[in-house]
């Protein structure tokens, strides 16, 4: 309930705002509004189409103002009202991620501070255990992209340029600290590939150097599931996720994990750090190289 009320409010405050810049774009209120309701539409469409072809319904800001983002360009070739749609995006988002937040959608990794979730707002394995606060972060970056962006119309196509660039590079960042299930390709998420794509058609070749320096990072670091091996440590059985075998249990007060695969010890010792936060452990990991790709992690104060 508090989603789609924030989500409404959103949408509701995004117009708003945007049509009061109406008259600094060139557009006069009435017929920017008509636009906007064009590019709801369209997105609303996006939604419908989603739930038929793949049998569930998805929400995905980021596909859904691209969508809005192409309607307006195509359907309503007026000077500054891409312009106006950044401002109406940025604010309606920034709203929104607060719905986010308390709906425990879009959460962020294991983190000794965050949000704590109980099963009827997340997946059971992430039931009780801290997460990071991400939606509120990019909720704050989100109101600040959008005060600078109203700060650019009337000069057009450069509200529209910030917002895209700023919110690319912003998101790019956060989708770090995402623990939420995602697709990835690469060790980079769906989103961060967006990302970079929409700041090279900008060619904002510093932020793009920026961005594919840290994409090689994370692909030579070699990304850590975290929802996958949170997943493994709700199991007592031997599972397999994010391309390793993970086994879990607890003995005499002291939960040990057991994990096989083609492993590195800088990856090892990154899972074991993630097992810590997500036991909410108060000692570091014991990790003992077993041989044949086998490792064990024991924590001897026991689980909390």
């Amino acid at each position: 309930m508090i989603y789609r009320t924030c989500v409404f409010a959103g949408v509701i405050t995004g117009l708003a705002l945007s049509a009061a810049y109406a008259s600094r774009a060139g557009l006069t209120p009435a017929l920017w509004i008509a636009a906007a309701a064009l590019a709801i539409c369209v997105a609303l469409l996006l939604a419908v189409a989603t739930k038929v072809l793949f049998g569930r319904e998805t929400f995905s800001f980021l596909h859904y103002q691209i969508a809005a983002i192409a309607t307006v360009a195509i359907f309503v070739p007026i000077r500054g009202a891409l312009d106006l749609l950044a401002l109406a995006l940025a604010v309606t988002q920034s709203i929104g991620r607060i719905g986010c937040a308390a709906a425990g959608c879009c959460h962020g990794r294991p983190s000794r501070f965050g949000i704590r979730y109980d099963d009827a707002h997340v997946p059971s394995h992430w039931a009780g255990v801290r997460l990071f606060p991400v939606q509120w972060v990019e909720s704050a970056f989100l109101a600040a992209i959008a005060i600078v962006t109203a700060t650019l119309i009337g000069r057009t196509g450069a509200a529209l340029a910030f917002y895209a660039s700023a919110y690319a590079a912003v998101r790019f960042a956060l989708e770090i600290l995402r623990g939420d299930a995602r697709r990835h390709l690469f060790s980079l998420s769906e989103a961060q590939w967006i990302c970079l794509g929409i700041i090279l058609w900008q060619r904002n070749w510093i932020v793009a150097g920026a961005m594919l320096a840290c994409g090689a990072a994370i692909v030579i670091r070699g990304r850590v599931d975290a929802d996958a091996i949170a997943r493994a440590r709700r199991s007592d059985a031997m599972i397999s996720a994010a391309g390793i075998r993970v086994s879990h249990g607890v003995t005499n007060g002291a939960e040990h994990y057991t994990i096989s695969g083609t492993l590195k010890p800088g990856r090892v010792r990154r899972i074991a750090r993630l097992l810590r936060t997500l036991g909410d452990h108060h000692v570091d990991p014991i990790v003992i190289a077993g041989g044949n790709g086998i490792h064990h992690v024991l924590f001897a104060e026991g689980a909390r």
